[in-house]
This record gives C-alpha cells, structure tokens and sequence, in this order.
C-alpha cells in the first residue's frame, strides 16, 4: 500500500513480463522437443525402414535379373541384365550403408544387421565369381544349379533376417511415435495451466490496480468538483497511505482546510471592515482632530489585508503542487499502458512462431500422404506381377519340359511380389503411425495459439484499466486547476478590499468628526487587524 505507484506499477507487469518469457521458453523448448521426434522418426526410424524395403527389393531384383540371364541366353539381352543387377547391387550398397548406421544406434538390430551384411557378401561373391562366369561360358545348367541351391537359401536368410529387422524397426517407431503423442500431451495440458494462471493473475493484478489506484482518486475528483462549486464542508477520509496517492489526498485535505478556514475570517473581516466604515462615513464631519490616528489605523489594517493576500498566494501555491503531483501521475500510468502494448507485441510474435510450427508440421502430413500414394502404387506394381508370374507357370505348363525352367522363374517372381506387397504394407504402417504422431503435433500447437490469444486478451484489459486511471488523473488535475482559479479570484477581491481601504484613509484625512466616534471605529479596526495578523501568522513560510 505504501510503495510507490511507479514501483507497483512495475512489480505488475513485471509479473506479467516474466510469465510471458516463462511461456515463451517453455514454449520454444516443447516446440524443438517435439521437432526434434519427428525429424527422428522421419529422417531415422522411416529412413531405415525405406531402405530395407528397397536393399529386401533390389536384392529380389537382382536374383531376377541372374534368372533372366539363365533363362534368354541371349548375349545382348543378358548384358542388359546383368547392368541392371550391377545398378541394384549398387543402390544397395548406398542401402546397407543406411540400415547399418541406424543399427549403430539401435543395438537390438546391430547383430542382425551384420549377420545380413555377412550373408549379403557371400551371395554377392557366390554370384559375381561362380554364377556370371558361367553364364557368360554357357554353362547355364551348373548356374541355375547354385542359384537354386546355395544361393536360394542365402536369400532366404536374408529376406527372412530382414522381416525381422522390420518387425524391430516397427517397435522402435511406434516407441518413438508413443513418446511424440506423450510431448504432446504434456505441452498441450502445460499450456493450458499457464493460460489459467494467466488469466487468475492478469484479473487479480486488475483488481489490486483498480482498489488501490483508481477508486481514491475517483473520490479526490468527487471533493474537487464539490470544492469547485462552492462547497468547503466536504471532506476526504483516507487511509495512512505513503504513495502518491496518499499524498494527493493530504494535500488537498489540507487545501480544502485552509480554504474553508480563509474563506470564513475573510468574511468575518470584510463584515467588521464594512460596520466600522460605515461609523466613519457617519462621523466623518466630527474627526478633524483625529484624522491621523484614523489613517495610521487604516494604514495598519491595509498591511494586514496585504498579508491575509500573501496567505492567498501560499494557497494558490498548493493548488499547483496538486495539479503537478497529478501531471507526473498520468506520466506513470502512460508509461504503464506503453508496457502493456510492448507486452501484446511480444505475444503476437510468439503466436506468428507456432504458426510457423503448424504450417511445417502441415507439410510433413502432405510429404507423408505422397509417400503413402508411392507405397500403393508399388502395391498395384506387385499384383500386376503376381499375376503375370501366374500366366507364365500356365505357358510354362503348357510348354512341358521345355518350359520347366521357365516356370521356375515365373514361381521366383510370384515369390518376389508377395515379397514387395507386404514389404508395401508394412510401409503404410510406419506411415500411419507417423500421421497420428503429425495429428496430436497440430493439437498441441492449437492449444498453445489458444493461450497466447487469453494472454492478449488479459493484458488489453490490464490496458484499459490504465486508461481508466489516467482519465481519472487527469479529472484530478482539472478540479486543482478550478481550485487554483478559485484562489485567483480571492486575490483579486483582495485587490478590491486594499483600494477601498486607500479609499477609506484618503477620505478620513480630509473628515473632522467627532473623537468618541472615531476612537470605537479604530479600536473596532485594530481588533481587526489583530485577528487577521493572528491568522495571517498561521501560515508563514
């Protein structure tokens, strides 16, 4: 109650100051904790599971292609084939390399990528020094003989090692897409216990604002119109406050005190001064001998009605302090409505940032939907094949023994295209997965856009109150005004009272009256002139 208003001023939104920044980094680090999980599981989790799809796909790709070479015997056609396998066996190098980083970090698939790497280098070794060279020297019966045999179960290992893998790499993305949807949940239940804190803090601080500023000067406008209107009877109760407005209100209690008290001597002194110069004017003939004790006593009361004017200045002085104490008042309360606006600039800035957020978490959803649409077209890919591998086992059929070899192939494709279907499926999953974690991400950010807007909202209002405090200031600062004009007005009447005094003594040195007469009105005007001295030294400075 006591602390200054400049210092409450500033211990409130102060409050409301460090609140915002607690928000703003909480905020920032729910943003980089949830950012921070999607590009995981984007750029790890889905990034490993897309390349063993594709190194499982390549890897089929290739045992077709050697098939093929067994099967056309045809030397240009065979080269064609056999580029293709070296451009799969290539970009599963580059896939390897991929699965076998993330691995690094995932121990529970580190022994299972190496068994595959290890699996993966015998076959390639089987089939780049047994197999091509003896396709390329006719001997496709001694080649189709390995790739049936040590090489079948070797790529057997490997689709089934790698079925694993993806069955582990599910785990880890769903653990993954668990803890995001977990974020999540904690940042959207965070954001909303701040906001209630806010808006508790931002009423009460209104509240406070509006009992210990705004009603007491709202009473001291009251009293000033009163006193501007004439009425010297009202008074102001206050409490023992050591702040400006404590002080206002003790000035101008006391400026309505000395008000009320020079106004009734002044009337009384003016009464007494008529009365006694009305028994001059009626004696005036007989005062000739005591013309100059008259004018000395008049000379006397003149003084004394000089200094009741000085009295008057000194009045006229507080009316200014007043209304200066209230000019540096409003100063305060508008420094309070510029912090206020600093304050709502500064949430907007944190509110255009979770846009920001929404809009890049918008396009991860758009980026995951187009990989979707790839996986389904590589789905309609894989039953256009399965269907062709079922024609080729009918002609297969149809050819007898000669077709045999033929229908060992269509059975490999068939095989193969189970293989990309529910490597495709699997894929879908993890994309599922990854739009549920993007969904609560969207949820999450809303709430916190919610909480940002009631932070604006509360501190408008803050705002407002200012406004209404500083209206009121300034109503305070014009009833001083009126009272300093009041005073004003009193000194001029006491201009008036001093030359009809000068009147009054001009007249008297010219009158001859009688001596009893003129003795009652100079003892009635020195009693006068002792009380208005008396009253007068009240008020020395």
């Amino acid at each position: 109650m006591n602390m200054g208003i400049r210092n409450k001023l500033l211990l409130g939104f102060g409050t409301m100051i460090v609140l915002l920044l607690i928000i703003v980094v909480i905020a920032n680090s729910v943003m980089g904790e949830m950012k921070e999980s999607q590009d995981k599981i984007l750029h790890e989790d889905f990034e490993a599971a897309v390349a063993l799809k594709d190194a499982r796909a390549n890897q089929n790709g290739t045992r077709t292609d050697i098939l093929y070479m067994i099967l056309v015997k045809d030397k240009q056609k065979q080269d064609l084939y056999y580029d293709d396998l070296k451009k799969r066996s290539k970009q599963n190098d580059n896939n390897i390399k991929i699965i076998r980083n993330y691995a690094d970090n995932h121990l529970e698939m580190k022994s299972m990528i190496t068994d595959y790497i290890n699996t993966r280098l015998l076959y390639n070794e089987s089939r780049d020094n047994e197999i091509i060279p003896l396709i390329h020297s006719g001997n496709y019966e001694g080649a189709l003989k390995i790739v049936m045999s040590t090489q079948y179960e070797r790529d057997n290992k490997l689709r089934e090692i790698a079925e694993e893998a993806m069955v582990i790499l599910e785990n880890i993305t769903k653990k993954n897409v668990d803890k995001s949807d977990n974020d999540a949940a904690n940042a959207k239940l965070l954001f909303i216990i701040l906001a209630i804190i806010s808006v508790i803090l931002g009423f009460g601080i209104t509240f406070i604002y509006n009992n210990i500023l705004a009603k007491p000067l709202r009473v001291v406008s009251g009293v000033s119109e009163s006193v501007a209107g004439g009425d010297l009877t009202v008074r102001i109760e206050s409490a023992e406050r050591r702040d400006e407005v404590g002080l206002l209100n003790k000035s101008f209690a006391k400026m309505v005190d000395s008000l009320s008290v020079i106004t009734k001597e002044t009337n009384e002194g003016i009464n007494v001064l008529s009365t006694s110069a009305s028994e001059i004017a009626a004696a005036s003939a007989q005062v000739a001998r005591s013309a100059t004790e008259t004018a000395t006593a008049i000379s006397e009361t003149s003084t004394t009605v000089e200094e009741v004017k000085q009295t008057s200045d000194l009045v006229s002085q507080k009316a200014k302090y007043v209304n200066d104490l209230a000019v540096k008042t409003l100063q305060i309360s508008e420094g309070g409505a510029r912090s206020v606006e600093e304050n709502i600039e500064a949430m907007n800035l944190i509110r255009e940032q979770m846009e920001s957020v929404a809009e890049k978490i918008i396009l991860l959803s758009e980026k995951g939907q187009a990989i979707g649409e790839i996986a389904a077209s590589v789905n309609d890919i894989a039953e256009q094949v399965n269907l062709l591998a079922v024609n080729a086992a009918i002609e297969a059929a149809r050819a007898g023994e000669q077709g045999k070899g033929f229908s060992v192939v269509a059975q490999e494709v068939k095989e193969l295209a189970d293989q990309a279907k529910k490597a495709t499926s699997q894929v879908r999953l993890i994309l599922g997965e990854v739009q549920k974690a993007t969904s609560s991400a969207v949820m999450a950010t809303e709430q916190g856009n919610r909480a940002v807007e009631n932070g604006v909202k509360q501190a408008l209002e803050a705002g407002e109150s200012i406004k209404m405090l500083a209206e009121n200031i300034s109503e305070a600062r014009q009833a001083a005004t009126q009272v300093s004009a009041s005073t004003q007005q009193q000194l001029v009447g006491m201009e008036q009272i001093v030359v009809a005094i000068e009147s009054i003594k001009q007249a008297s040195s010219e009158n001859v009256a009688s001596t009893r007469q003129v003795e009652i009105s100079a003892e009635n005007l020195k009693m006068l002139g002792s009380k208005l001295k008396e009253f007068a030294d009240r008020y020395k400075v």
